[in-house]
């Protein structure tokens, strides 16, 4: 069985073909989707595309200040032996740190969990979440320290030696890399949309990353980074950087189904 991340741009369109028959890889999607049904593909997507790429783009923004802002809660209790004892909590905002789905992400979420596909949990400290998903259908790891340690290995490397993903953050804000740019979004204004375009490379980035931290073998996306150049982490110059240092295999459709078929042809002969 290949085991293969789908980008936030095909994971819908591979799980329900039947809602994309006008578009040109069409018959790329029925034959993704029969091979997924057939056992010969393990389906995984990132746990951003259920929550921060869910976020309409004019409110990414306004969310994201509000849960980060909100992110830190202390909260003070009266011992019976007359102490004062203080918890300190660090996670998504109650209220605006989860998010939850449309109609669109709720059937590509029912689609993935009637095909056993699995949500590759980023864990990134205070970020938003998506308590639709059942806890079943997070990928597990036989080392969760080890996919987390991986998984900051290769967002660090985007960041810090290719200057893509979370660094397009950081030059929005006028950040250092040892300054947390979240604490100087409520500086910007009138940049939702720069903001928003942040939140698409700091995903694409992150799941690369986790991809690469729980050990997926194909990376399928149709995003080429042709408009944002060498600061898109989906750029070719890019692409071939992460390949040598992590080993991680692009794909897109076309080029999966290929390859699922000389997967197949291989496995048939070597039962013979």
């Amino acid at each position: 069985m290949l085991t293969v991340t789908f980008d936030s741009n095909v994971i819908e369109k591979v799980l329900r073909p039947e809602a994309h028959t006008d578009e040109e890889n069409s018959p790329f999607f029925f034959r993704l989707r029969k091979a997924i049904d057939e056992k010969l593909i393990s389906v995984h997507v990132a746990d951003l595309y259920f929550t921060r790429e869910q976020i309409p783009k004019a409110e990414r923004l306004s969310r994201t200040i509000n849960n980060t802002s909100n992110a830190v809660s202390i909260h003070q209790t009266s011992t019976p032996n007359g102490y004062v004892q203080l918890s300190i909590s660090i996670g998504p905002s109650r209220k605006f740190g989860n998010v939850e789905l449309d109609e669109y992400r709720r059937k590509t979420l029912e689609a993935l969990k009637a095909v056993d596909g699995k949500v590759l949990k980023t864990y990134r400290l205070g970020d938003f979440i998506c308590r639709e998903i059942p806890p079943q259908m997070y990928c597990r790891s036989e080392s969760r320290d080890e996919t987390m340690r991986r998984i900051d290995e290769c967002d660090r490397y985007i960041s810090n030696q290719l200057f893509a993903g979370a660094n397009a953050l950081r030059e929005l804000t006028g950040s250092k890399p040892t300054e947390n740019p979240y604490m100087k979004l409520s500086g910007l204004s009138n940049s939702d949309k720069a903001f928003s375009k942040t939140v698409a490379e700091y995903a694409d980035a992150m799941s690369i990353a986790a991809h690469y931290g729980y050990g997926i073998q194909l990376f399928c996306t149709e995003d080429r980074g042709v408009s944002a150049g060498t600061k898109s982490v989906m750029s070719p110059q890019n692409r071939l950087k992460l390949r040598n240092r992590f080993g991680i295999r692009f794909c897109n459709v076309k080029s999966l189904v290929k390859l699922m078929d000389m997967f197949c042809r291989n496995t048939t002969s070597s039962n013979h």
